[in-house]
């Protein structure tokens, strides 16, 4: 009876550890977006490099220079920092200002 015991519980044992390797593991994947690097010229009432992704603009802060090639398609990962940046048409804050985590070419 003791033996029987201890098999379920070394079971049960091995079953919850395996399972929490598995949810740890995934949370160390990265979800990068797709993006398009746009160019809009400040002095033309442009906001200067841009990324759009989804339907969305955003005005990166940290755009490195290796990545400042109009329409060049990149792989990226993002922090929104809530903030406007003031640019654009009248200066009017379309656009969230984004710090660039991770960048990379499509």
């Amino acid at each position: 009876m003791i033996i029987r015991i201890f098999l379920l519980l070394s079971v049960v044992f091995i079953f919850f550890c395996k399972c929490k390797e598995d949810n740890s593991g995934s949370n160390n994947i990265d979800l990068f977006n797709k993006g398009l690097i746009l160019y809009s010229d400040p002095a033309t009432d442009g906001c200067g490099w841009l990324i759009f992704s989804e339907e969305t603009t955003y005005k990166p802060v940290n755009l490195p220079l290796d990545f400042q090639i109009d329409s060049l398609e990149v792989l990226f990962t993002y922090t929104n920092l809530g903030t406007k940046p003031d640019c654009g048409p009248f200066n009017n804050p379309l656009f969230d200002e984004i710090n660039i985590d991770k960048i990379k070419n499509n």
